[in-house]
C-alpha cells in the first residue's frame, strides 16, 4: 500500500499529463499546418525613405535651356548618308543634224569654246573632237579652266554641217546648251556651203555602198543611196555660212583633232583642196601668214 504522500504525486503526475497532451497537440497541429499552406501571409514591406531631391534656382534653369543636351547641340552624322562628289563644271548639249533620222545623229564633231558671246573668227580656249552617240546626247564634256560666272561660246560643227555657235554662262556644276540644229551641205568642211560642195554631190550622185564613187558624208539621210533628197538639201542652203564665219578659226589648245574627210574635192588626196577664192592653208582652213 502506497502512502498517502506518495499517492498524491502519483495524481499529481497524471493531472500534468492530462494538462499537456492537449496543449501540445494543439501545437503539432498548428506547426503542420503552417507547413501546408504555401500561400502565407506575408511580412509588410518596409518602404524606404525617399530621397530628398536637390532644390533649383532660376539661374539653374536658365543655365541649363543655354547649354541644351549635348546629344541635340552635336548630331551624330548618319551612317546612309551617301558624300557627293564633285567634278568642276561640265557642258551638256545635244544634236540635231539636218536630213538624219531622229535616233540616227550620230556623228564625229568638232567642238571649239571661245571667251565671250559668238564672233566670226573665234579664238578656241577649249577645243574638242566628241564622238556624238545616236541619240545626239552629249553630257559631261569637261570646262576645266574656264572662269564661273563668265559667258562663254561653243561652236559645234559636224562633218558636213555648218559650224553653229551657242552662248553659255559657266555655273559651278553643269552647263546645258539645249539642241544644237546643225545645217547640213558643207562637205568640204570650210564652213560655207556653194558650189564646191554641190560638185562633191553631182560626183557621188547616184552611188550607193558598193559603187566605186561611194562617198558616205553625201548620204545626208543614212538611206545607203544618193540620190535627189540629198542634192536637195545642198541646193536648199547654197550660201549659208557657219555661225564662226569661214573656217580660218585659230585653236588655241590645239587639241582638235577632226580627220579630212572623204568627200573632199580631191578624194585621192589625204588632204582636202581649199575652197575656190581661198588662200589656202592647212587642215580646219587655219590661214598661213
Amino acid at each position: 500500500m502506497f502512502s498517502s504522500v506518495g499517492q498524491k504525486i502519483v495524481v499529481g503526475i497524471i493531472l500534468l499529463l492530462i494538462v499537456l497532451i492537449p496543449t501540445g497537440s494543439l501545437l503539432l497541429a498548428q506547426r503542420f499546418k503552417t507547413q501546408d499552406n504555401p500561400n502565407p501571409t506575408p511580412l509588410p514591406k518596409i518602404q524606404p525613405s525617399p530621397k530628398e531631391v536637390p532644390k533649383t534656382t532660376p539661374l539653374d534653369d536658365l543655365k541649363k535651356s543655354l547649354e541644351g543636351s549635348p546629344s541635340k547641340a552635336t548630331p551624330e552624322p548618319s551612317s546612309s548618308s551617301t558624300p557627293q562628289v564633285f567634278f568642276g563644271p561640265t557642258l551638256n548639249f545635244k544634236i540635231s543634224i539636218e536630213g538624219r533620222p531622229k535616233n540616227s545623229q550620230a556623228a564625229k564633231t568638232f567642238l571649239g569654246i571661245a571667251a565671250g558671246m559668238p564672233t566670226t573668227n573665234p579664238q578656241y580656249l577649249l577645243s574638242f573632237t566628241v564622238d556624238i552617240p545616236a541619240t545626239g546626247g552629249y553630257s559631261g564634256l569637261s570646262l576645266a579652266g574656264l572662269t564661273q560666272g563668265s559667258t562663254y561660246t561653243a561652236y559645234l560643227k559636224g562633218p558636213a554641217q555648218l559650224a553653229s555657235a551657242s552662248a553659255f554662262l559657266v555655273k559651278p556644276t553643269v552647263s546645258d546648251l539645249g539642241t544644237l540644229n546643225l545645217i547640213t551641205g558643207d562637205l568640204n568642211e570650210d564652213n560655207v556651203i556653194n558650189s564646191a560642195d554641190f560638185a562633191v554631190a553631182k560626183n557621188a550622185y547616184g552611188t550607193n555602198p558598193l559603187s566605186a564613187k561611194w562617198n558616205s558624208n553625201v548620204d545626208f539621210n543614212l538611206d545607203k543611196i544618193i540620190n535627189g533628197f540629198d542634192l536637195g538639201i545642198i541646193i536648199k542652203n547654197l550660201g549659208k555660212t557657219g555661225n564662226s564665219g569661214v573656217w580660218g578659226s585659230i585653236v588655241a589648245t590645239g587639241s582638235a583633232s577632226l580627220q579630212p574627210s572623204i568627200g573632199s574635192p580631191d578624194e585621192s588626196s589625204a588632204t582636202p583642196k581649199p575652197p575656190p577664192g581661198s588662200k589656202g592653208g592647212y587642215w580646219m582652213w587655219v590661214p598661213q601668214f
